[in-house]
């Protein structure tokens, strides 16, 4: 059911984004071929994630709204939206129940139904912040402004309020045996309460960043093997909780990159044991295998039919939704994922989730006259003219790299084998590799171990590759560890270095550490500077910073580029005239100058630099937002020496706190 006030003004906005089209793809193309927008990761990596459309959300026209729309446009309207700010979303069967805070409503999504409804309820709840069903097929609605969780039967009828105390403000709800968790905002814990007579049990956890203690508790979901899994928001982190409320372990820090988080908002479990998790400031969902090691981050504002900005609620669905569009042909759906999107379209994203137990089924290959094109002799090249199958993940493809006699793999002798891989990996084909070959495998501070294969007492490409790995009838590409390295664990990443390395203390160097017992380590500076640069004590820029390479190339020597929240980017983006007097402005404003002539000027001159924000020749940069000097060095306040106060943003070493630093250049 929608609220008549806003028939007519959403109706206009439909018509006016009537251009944006329908999702449905058509079904039989092969996975290279569907538009990169629906795939996680991009082609040509294997993608694990489809984006197979979205929820319906919207009611049909009235027929005095088709007629009047015809009137003013010359065509019908589109269906009337549902949902102005989708939250938590539940299933029920193969039903779809959703949140809207503003609304004060639960609206539901039907299999084969062309929209949403509003769910009729006894007692409507004031901002609905999450849901779940009890194993009686109750409805749990966590009312963050009521301060309770109303129970409500099949038919919309309250059962009953669970709450203890005026000050709750519910974030998460979840059934967890024989109780009933909820996350709490005010108190930063969970509140237990028993299933059976709503009496409050205990509290688990309290403010703070310390193991079982949480700041702004958020989403929760029971995983398959009962452990509880909790968003800890402000913490930058999921915690694991066992069912008795014991802490389990957590995973996910603050930042930017896949399995980091800028504020994790929900999260759910799928029944292979993958856990998802939305980031709202992230604009993607984070996937992790079940011991909470990343795996990959998918969404993200780029215009696709799975495009989020502001993802907020997110569940698990065995069943694939109506109304979305073909899979891909030779991908193997293991369930679907659901995602709440607030901002951009509101709505419920559907996106598939591949099988990972099974190996992505290869493009066919075409019928050839001879010999096949991909085999070659050892240390030759292979020139592929048919599409590329990976050698090392087909078992049927060992002739890629061995001769073959009457049917049997010709051993490929030792001073060979570097020259036969490079035929691929050459850095054309495939990325430059980290160790060049032929180094020796015993030097100062190296020792390689005696069992890994080398020749002539050097490194080779085997020596740290064990394609053998592959060499089974069905191999599966491990997400552990794709590249096949050998004595690698997952649980210990950097461990694999000292295999070979001894530990040094020059490992951990960082140039941006300048201050050694108080004093200025020209060595850090150096490293981005082509000479020590002044310090001046009230962290006044006064000096040219003699950069070693311009703008971001600096950092980029040793820094990758992070996802940016816009999809146009931040780094070496020109400036606008009119953001950098806005910029100049506010640092005069900030240093006392009053408007006036020489206020009017300064403001005007095109040449006045900007200090607070520094830009490299008028573009963005690295260092436009980031800091890369060590606290201590400048005073606080300077405009060298100014950090953000958050601390997730300090940890990144942001001039200011996050919003406050978009706000520089963008207006609200």
């Amino acid at each position: 059911m929608i609220r008549t006030g806003r028939v007519t003004s959403i109706l206009f906005l439909c018509v006016a984004l009537a251009s944006a089209g329908g999702c449905h793809d058509p079904g039989g193309e092969s996975i290279q071929s569907q538009h990169a927008e629906r795939l996680y990761p991009k082609p040509p990596q294997t993608p694990w994630v489809a984006a197979i459309g979205r929820l319906e959300s919207g009611s049909e026209p009235t027929r005095g709204q088709v007629q009047l729309s015809l009137f003013l446009f010359g065509e019908e309207p589109q269906p009337v939206a549902s949902l102005l700010k989708p939250g938590a979303i539940a299933l029920r069967g193969d039903d779809v129940f959703i949140t809207d805070g503003p609304l004060s409503a639960v609206f539901k999504h039907r299999p084969g139904s062309p929209g949403m409804d509003e769910l009729r309820l006894s007692e409507r709840p004031q901002v609905p912040a999450a849901l779940c069903f009890t194993p009686g097929r109750t409805m749990l609605v966590a009312d963050a402004r009521g301060a309770a969780v109303i129970e409500y039967d099949a038919r919309g009828e309250r059962v009953r309020r669970i709450s203890h105390r005026e000050t709750l403000r519910p974030a998460g709800v979840a059934c967890v045996g024989d109780s009933i968790w909820v996350s709490d905002l005010s108190e930063h814990c969970i509140e237990v309460y028993d299933a059976a007579s709503g009496a409050h049990r205990r509290r688990i956890g309290e403010r703070g960043s310390s193991v079982g203690q949480f700041s702004f508790p958020m989403g929760m979901a029971v995983g398959p093997s009962g452990d509880v899994f909790v968003v800890d928001m402000m913490n930058h982190r999921v915690q694991v909780l066992s069912p008795r409320g014991e802490f389990v372990r957590s995973f996910g820090e603050a930042g930017d990159c896949a399995g980091c988080f800028g504020r994790p908002r929900d999260v759910a479990v799928g029944p292979d044991g993958t856990i998802f998790v939305t980031d709202t400031s992230g604009s993607r969902v984070h996937a992790f295998d079940e011991r909470g090691r990343a795996l990959l981050s998918f969404g993200e504002p780029d215009g696709g039919i799975g495009a989020l900005l502001t993802p907020s609620g997110i569940a698990i669905s065995k069943a694939r939704p109506s109304g979305t569009s073909a899979i891909p042909e030779g991908f193997s759906v293991a369930y679907y994922v659901l995602v709440s999107e607030q901002m951009l379209e509101p709505g419920v994203r559907v996106y598939a989730w591949r099988d990972r137990t099974k190996a992505p089924t290869p493009p066919p290959r075409k019928a050839t006259a001879g010999p096949s094109s991909l085999s070659h002799k050892p240390g030759t090249l292979a020139k592929a003219v048919e599409p590329a199958i990976n050698p090392h993940w087909s078992a049927t493809n060992c002739s890629s790299c061995h001769s073959m006699d009457n049917g049997r793999t010709v051993v490929i002798a030792a001073d060979k084998v570097d020259a036969l891989c490079l035929s691929c990996h050459d850095g054309a084909r495939a990325r430059a590799e980290a160790h060049p070959i032929g180094r020796l495998a015993e030097s100062v501070g190296v020792k390689t171990p005696q069992e890994w294969p080398r020749v002539d007492e050097r490194i080779g490409c085997i020596t740290c590759h064990d394609i053998r790995q592959h060499c089974t009838a069905q191999p599966t590409r491990a997400m552990d560890n794709p590249t096949m390295l050998r004595g690698y664990s997952a649980d210990r990443p950097a461990a694999y270095c000292t295999q070979c390395h001894q530990a040094d203390p020059s490992w951990r160097f960082s140039p941006h550490e300048q201050l050694a017992e108080g004093k200025v380590k020209e060595q850090s500076c150096l490293f981005c500077h082509t000479k020590s640069p002044e310090v001046p004590s009230d962290g006044t820029r006064r000096f040219a910073a003699n950069l070693k390479a311009d703008g971001a190339k600096v950092c980029l020597t040793c820094h990758v580029r992070h996802w940016d929240v816009s999809p146009a980017g931040h780094v070496d983006r020109p400036v606008t005239p009119e953001i950098k007097r806005r910029l100049v402005g506010r640092e005069l404003t900030g240093a006392g100058m009053s408007p006036g002539p020489e206020f009017l000027k300064a403001m005007a001159d095109p040449n006045e630099p900007s200090r607070r924000l520094p830009l490299a020749h008028d573009m963005v940069t690295c260092f436009t937002c980031h800091n890369p000097h060590q606290k201590g060095l400048f005073p606080d306040s300077s405009e060298l020496g100014r950090r953000a106060v958050a601390p997730e943003d300090d940890k990144v070493a942001l001039r200011m706190n996050r919003m406050e630093l978009c706000v520089e250049c963008h207006r609200k």
